[in-house]
Order: C-alpha cells, then structure tokens, then sequence
C-alpha cells in the first residue's frame, strides 16, 4: 500500500483512514461462489487423484469391504440358529466336528475381511495423497506464473488463507469426510437391504423416512454451503490486516495507532468468529434431527420385530383377531355363567 502526501498525516485515525481508502482502491473484492458446484468440484478432486477408473476401483474395493462384513454377520446368525437346533446333532462329537468347521471358517472370513480393509483403506489414502499433490502443485505453479496485477489486486492475506485453510481442508478434511460418506452410505444400504429381506413391511417407513432426510438435506445443503463460502471469505481480512500491520510496524507506532489497528483486527475477527459460529450452529442443528429420525427408525424396527412375526403381517393379524375373538368368547361365557 502507497499512502500519497505523508506530511499530511496529523494524527492515527488520519493515516487509518487514509491506508483504509488506499486498500479499498487498489483491491479487487474477494470473489464468492454461489449456486451448487458439486459436480465442477468433485470433477476436479477425482480427476487430480486419478482418472474414473482408478476412482472406480477404490469404490468397487469398500463394496467388496461391505460386501465381506455382510456375509459374516449372516455366516454368524446361521451359525447361531444351527447351533440351537439341537437335533440335527446325534452325538457330542459330531457337534464338537461341525462347531470346528464353523469356527475355521468364521476366521477366515474375518482374516479376509482384515486384508480387504486394509487395502481398500491404503489405496484410499494413496489416491488422497495423490489428489492433494497434484492441486497443490497446481496452485502454486499458477501463482508462481501469475502476472504482477495478480497480486496488486489480491492482497497476500487472501493468497495466504488460499494454501493454509483450503489447502488444509483438501489434506485433512476432504478425504476424511469421503470416507465416511462412503463407509456410510454402504453401510445404510447394507442395513436397509437386511431390514427389508427380513421384513418387508419396513420398506414403507424405510421409504418414509429416507424422504424426510431428503427433505432435511436439501433444506440444509444450500444454507451449510453459502455460510461456510461466507466463512471461509471472511478469513482473508484478518490475514491481509495482520500482514499489512506487520509491514507497517514502524509507521503504527510512529502515530501512535496500536489501539486503532487492535480494534479493526477484533472486529475482523469477530465477523470470522460470527459466521464459524453460524456453520457450527447449522450443522448441530441438522445432525440433531437426522438423529431424531433415526432413533424413530430404531424403534419402529424393533416394535416390527415384536408385533410382526416373521414378517408376515396378515398371520400377525389373524392371530390379533383370533386372540380378541377368544377373550370375547370367554367374557360371555363369563356373563352367562354369572
């Protein structure tokens, strides 16, 4: 910043003011997105971790993952309903022999499941890896080529909070967040595809209640992506103030303008600070009632299984009907005798 006729500078809020118009002047303001980038986005992170087919085949991998730990927990719910009945065993070591077997093969499946989470995980990480490399280099090559009215009209603060905050977002969050969107969402479709075979009444809530979640996300989505675009905009000031203060250290304390240049720091701050809280805000809101909903879910679940036996809910009716007609029976019986 270049503060023309210095010999007019009387006082601190003078040359506050003054570096004030001169930053306004020569900025471009910070440009925030709008609208819904997930396909641009997404496009850009897969295609810089690798090409569709690698992103294919690491997806493929945590199926696989899904598809193992499924087919233990029906391995082992077979095992227990053998193991109950009693009478397909003649003697103790026929039970001994077909317990052994059962045992051999319940640790293989788990070993199998170990090595295949192992590697679906390690390839997972190296394509992260990768991806995050390559936007990095990408990034910096383009600032490295940049012309010099780049970086006239962008503060340093704004390309300081581009390779600290976004670029510490694509390292640590994005790829923790894909995974547990991933292992998620195989795990729901794992879980709905057991509910529903065993009882296929739970289709309808499950239908039900997919739709509300839908309804909570597309409500919460537009709203969660514009405040944390907001947040991250609001971050470059108060790196840019502290960058401009740590140049102009001598200046400030020359006019005597350290509480001045305090308070605009705090007050950058406190719109960050503002906006962080309202992202926080909005998304304890929205995991509060995906957890409301998925607690009715449990329940409904679990009353099915009491009330509805073995999924079929016309013999659950009948036998309501036919246990309300005994007891009617049985109350003028009652009646007569009396």
């Amino acid at each position: 910043m270049v503060v023309k006729n210095i010999e007019q500078v009387s006082d601190a809020q003078t040359l506050l003011e003054l570096l004030k118009n001169d930053e306004e002047a020569s900025e471009v303001k910070e440009h925030r997105s709008t609208g819904s980038s997930f396909k641009k986005i997404y496009g850009v992170y897969f295609r810089a971790g690798g090409n569709w087919l690698v992103t294919s085949v690491i997806f493929f991998a945590f199926v696989v993952v899904q598809c193992c730990a499924s087919s233990i927990e029906f391995f082992l719910s077979h095992w227990i309903n053998l193991v109950q009945e009693h009478k397909r065993f003649e003697t103790e070591s026929e039970r001994i022999l077909i317990s052994r077997n059962y045992i051999y093969i319940y640790s293989g499946l788990l070993l199998c499941l170990v090595l295949v989470t192992i590697t679906a995980t390690l390839a997972f990480v190296h394509y992260c890896m990768i991806a995050s490399k390559n936007l990095h280099n990408s990034m910096l090559g383009k600032i490295i080529y940049a012309t010099m009215t780049f970086f006239d009209n962008h503060p340093s603060g704004r390309i300081l909070n581009r390779f600290s905050k976004d670029i510490g977002n694509v390292d640590e969050f994005v790829p923790l967040s894909l995974l547990t969107v991933i292992v998620t969402f195989l795990n729901l479709v794992a879980m709905f595809v057991t509910i529903c075979v065993m009882n296929y009444w739970m289709i309808l809530p499950t239908a039900f209640l997919l739709l509300i979640c839908g309804v909570f996300a597309a409500v919460y989505q537009p709203s969660n992506r514009n405040i944390k675009r907001t947040e991250g905009v609001t971050k470059s000031p108060i790196y840019t103030h502290l960058a401009s203060s740590l140049q102009g250290l001598t200046t400030i304390r020359a006019f005597n303008a350290q509480e001045l240049l305090q308070n605009q720091f705090d007050k950058h701050q406190n719109v960050h600070s503002a906006a962080y809280y309202m992202y926080l805000a909005i998304y304890n809101a929205f995991a509060f009632w995906i957890d409301f909903i998925s607690t009715i879910y449990v329940g409904i679940v679990i009353f099915s299984f009491f009330f509805i036996a073995s999924g079929n809910l016309f013999d659950c009716y009948q036998k309501y009907h036919v246990s309300d007609y005994t007891l009617q029976m049985s109350d003028l019986e009652t009646s007569d005798w009396l």
